[in-house]
C-alpha cells in the first residue's frame, strides 16, 4: 500500500502525498510540535518525550514497515501522515495538518484516499489512537465513521477503528 514515492489523490488532484525523506524531518517535527504540544502536555504532563517521538519519526521515515508521507496542497507542504500496514488493517500513527490548512477538506480527502487504498488491498479496518483530550481530532474521526473500541490508560488514549467491510457510503468510492 502506498508503495509509490509520490501520488496525487484521484479525489482531488490538488492534494498529493510524497514519501518523506531525511530532509523533511525538520518540517515534520515542527508541524507535529506546533499542532500537538499543548494536547500531549495536557494528556501526559511532563512525561511526554518529544526527543523520543522525533527519533521514532526519523526511524519510521527510513524503514519499510512504517510509511511517512508529506501531505501537499498544490505545491505547499501542509502536514504529514504516518502509517503502518498490518495483515488485516492499517494503523494510522499520525496525521497532522498545519492549523492554517485545517478545515479545508484536506485531511478528510487524505483519509478517504487511505480508505480506498485499504479496501483495494482487502483490509478490514483502519485503526488509530487519539488522545482523550484531543476533542477536535475525535470529532473529525467520528464524522469519518471511526468508533471507539478500546482505551490505553497509561497513554490517556482512545483507540478508534473504522470497519471498512461495512462502508457503503459512496463518498468512499473513487
Amino acid at each position: 500500500m502506498l508503495d509509490n514515492p509520490s501520488v496525487a489523490l484521484s479525489i482531488d488532484p490538488l492534494i498529493s502525498l510524497r514519501k518523506a525523506e531525511k530532509s523533511d524531518l525538520k518540517f515534520i517535527n515542527e508541524v507535529q510540535y506546533a499542532e500537538m504540544n499543548d494536547i500531549l502536555m495536557s494528556a501526559w504532563g511532563s512525561q511526554f518525550n518529544w526527543k523520543s517521538w522525533f527519533e521514532d519519526v526519523e526511524e519510521a521515515s527510513s524503514g519499510n514497515i512504517h510509511k511517512v508521507y508529506l501531505i501537499y496542497f498544490k505545491e505547499i507542504a501542509v502536514g504529514y501522515i504516518w502509517l503502518n500496514e498490518e495483515l488485516n488493517s492499517i494503523w494510522l500513527t499520525a496525521i497532522v495538518i498545519n492549523s492554517k490548512w485545517q478545515r479545508k477538506g484536506i485531511g478528510t480527502k487524505v483519509i478517504h484516499f487511505l480508505i480506498n487504498e485499504a479496501k483495494s488491498e482487502n483490509k478490514k479496518y483502519i485503526e488509530l489512537g487519539v488522545q482523550r483530550n484531543n476533542l477536535k481530532a475525535k470529532e473529525f474521526y467520528s464524522k469519518l465513521g471511526f468508533n471507539e473500541f478500546d482505551y490505553i490508560q497509561t497513554a490517556n488514549t482512545d483507540l478508534l477503528r473504522l470497519n471498512l467491510s461495512n462502508r457503503v457510503d459512496p463518498a468512499y468510492i473513487v
